[in-house]
């Protein structure tokens, strides 16, 4: 046999390789396009498909589905218009883009749908409450009254955390297609969408033992089929839009749609600072009541529960100088709201006080807290000041404030006065007797006090006049604890010297 020439070796060698299967590339790559949501992009021997884990308990994602009007749009011009940064196709549709299954937007279901055994349904709330169920029975309306966002498909893949075979409808469930699916986590706090390239060399889809396997793998306690073929497609806007390979070679318009929204500053609960209305001065004892306007700029809503409703406390949750029963002849407390406060909506709080027992100021801030929830985020804080004045002093601050500057400029510098003078000082601004031979200091009467309660940021007028006020008290009490202090020194007994005794 004479020897095989090179070139016949290397003709047999090339047949040979590319006989032979190539070894697979497997990759699991994860993302994290937005906040609340986590993208698994999983490539294998002839597959390539797209898995979401979308976070519903994060207040930055919603979710919205297609209106009856806007039917038949491809997904990326859906996620365009609804403003949607995650979209996909959802229901199965007839020629008239009339969906299969019951099919609701806003609150409303859509009136034309069929139902040819789409009887596997997702209904989503407001609030992203998320529900799996059967609608069999249920067609022309929303079986809850929270499901503001509905979808449906066919068959079931998972119930009750169990995968499902042997299905006899559609038939091609038993194939490898294209294929999109949604599922929801045991707590139902997880959504889990599914999107497989098919009908391709390198991507031949999934059927529906590989489908409902992968959405147990992934989480999904139940799971349901939606349309597929060449209506699968996934948009995501943060991973630069379409990120499958549609069958058709670009999108197809379907007949309805499920989409994502993401707002990155939402929160389940805040609230912002409309106004602020302080009380007019009332005397001592007496009773006012601060308010203070806020606007629900959360999603949740702020609901009364066994304690009330949202009410206002001081900063930080510390004990507030308003509220200590030892300086006030009533104790503050806050009153709630307690009905219902829907997102955007306005409530005003309400803080009773009463005049405190003690001269002086007093300066506080609140904000409102919801029980169970606490301090409601973005709430720009209630600003006080309370002052507590004695009348006399009021009336020197009433008196000083009309005199001139020019005369209280002039007012000469004079020596510190005598212990005898400063109590007759005292007396006379107390407008008590003062007896020089007294034997005990007497009990001097406190003069009435009045509270006034002002917001912050105020007029500098109304800041000084408290801090003067409060200023002349401490003069007060200095003067009547000077004047106490050298009467019991003179009436001390002092022992007589002892004699020495021889």
């Amino acid at each position: 046999m004479e020897p095989t020439s090179p070139p016949v070796v290397l003709l047999f060698a090339l047949a040979l390789a590319t006989a032979l299967p190539m070894p697979a590339r497997a990759a699991d790559v994860w993302t994290d396009p937005y906040p609340g949501v986590r993208h698994l992009h999983r490539t294998r021997a002839r597959v390539d498909l797209h898995v979401l884990l979308v976070d519903l308990t994060a207040p930055e994602v919603s979710l919205v589905t297609t209106r009856p009007s806007d039917r038949g749009l491809p997904v990326a011009d859906f996620a365009r218009q609804y403003g949607a940064d995650i979209a996909l196709n959802a229901n199965y549709f007839d020629g008239a883009y009339r969906p299969c299954g019951l099919t609701a937007a806003d609150g409303h279901a859509w009136t034309d749908a069929y139902e040819e055994e789409c009887s596997a349904s997702l209904g989503v709330g407001d609030l992203n409450q998320a529900l799996a169920f059967d609608s069999a029975q249920t067609l022309r309306s929303t079986p809850q009254p929270w499901m503001s966002n509905i979808v449906s498909g066919k068959p079931w893949l998972v119930r009750d955390g169990v995968a499902l075979t042997g299905w006899l409808s559609p038939q091609h469930i038993a194939s490898r297609h294209p294929r999109t699916a949604v599922g929801l986590s045991r707590d139902r706090k997880t959504l889990v969408l599914i999107i497989a390239d098919g009908r391709k060399h390198d991507a031949i889809g999934l059927d529906g033992d590989e489908l409902a396997a992968l959405m147990l793998e992934v989480g999904a306690w139940d799971a349901f089929n939606l349309d597929g073929g060449g209506s699968t497609e996934l948009f995501v806007a943060g991973e630069g839009g379409v990120q499958n390979h549609p069958s058709d070679g670009r999108g197809r318009g379907v007949g309805n749609h499920l989409g994502i929204r993401i707002d990155r500053g939402a929160r389940w609960y805040a609230a912002r600072l409309e106004s602020v209305s302080p009380p007019s001065a009332v005397d001592a004892g007496a009773h006012a009541q601060l308010t203070a306007t806020y606007r629900n700029v959360g999603r949740a809503p702020w609901t009364a529960g066994e304690h009330g409703g949202v009410v206002l406390s001081a900063l930080s949750g510390r004990p507030s100088a308003l509220w200590d029963p030892e300086r006030w002849l009533s104790t503050t407390a806050a009153v709630p709201a307690t009905a219902t406060v829907v997102s955007g909506a306005l409530v005003t709080l309400a803080l009773p006080a009463a005049a405190p027992v003690a001269a002086g100021e007093f300066r506080e801030a609140f904000v409102p807290v919801l029980p169970g929830v606490g301090a409601l985020a973005g709430a720009r804080p209630a600003e006080m000041v309370l002052a507590v004045r004695g009348e006399q002093l009021e009336a020197d601050r009433a008196r000083l404030a009309a005199q001139p500057l020019e005369e209280l400029a002039a007012v000469p510098s004079r020596a510190e006065p005598s212990e005898a003078e400063l109590a007759a000082q005292l007396a006379v601004a107390l407008g008590t007797p003062y007896a020089e031979d007294a034997a005990a200091p007497r009990a001097v009467p406190m003069p009435r006090r009045e509270a006034s309660l002002t917001a912050l940021p105020g007029g500098s007028g109304s800041i000084f006049a408290a801090s003067a006020a409060g200023g002349l008290a401490m003069l007060a009490w200095s003067l009547l604890r000077r004047a106490s202090l050298a009467r019991s020194r003179r009436n001390v007994r002092r022992p007589a010297p002892v004699s020495s005794v021889s």
